[in-house]
């Protein structure tokens, strides 16, 4: 029986399939799917459609009173204030989104639904995802 706050679920495609078991409360846990997320993969959204690639994972520490030390080199997330202060404590991932002129989109470690299939299933719409001008 799962244990408050954690979901189990199978994962692999040969006959030895194992249980992992996928931390829904704490997004920067070790068994969040944010660890499971790799930069490449396909991102879809919540309604199931491909919204881009995965161009940057960070992860954070929900736990962490500020942002001392959670700081990323390039300067992301490029978004200002609160919402950049939550990105960086709970972990996100940068999105390459589809389209010629659709700007880079951020979705925080909490609005990872899963990682299945080599791809990120988001919890938010394309259109609701976090973007430079939302800062």
């Amino acid at each position: 029986m799962p244990v408050s706050g954690c979901q189990y679920r199978n994962r692999g495609n040969d006959k030895s399939s194992r249980r992992i078991m996928t931390d829904t409360l704490n997004p920067g846990s070790a068994s969040a799917p944010i660890s499971q997320v790799v930069e490449g993969m396909r991102v879809l959204d919540a309604a199931g459609t491909e919204v881009g690639k995965v161009e940057l994972v960070k992860l954070g520490d929900p736990e962490a009173i500020t942002t001392a030390g959670e700081e990323t080199d390039n300067g992301e997330p490029r978004v200002a204030g609160e919402i950049r202060a939550r990105l960086l404590r709970l972990g996100f991932i940068k999105v390459d989104r589809k389209g010629f002129l659709k700007p880079d989109g951020y979705v925080a470690a909490d609005e990872i639904d899963r990682v299945q299939d080599g791809a990120v299933h988001l919890t938010v719409t394309d259109k609701d995802m976090l973007t430079k001008a939302d800062g």
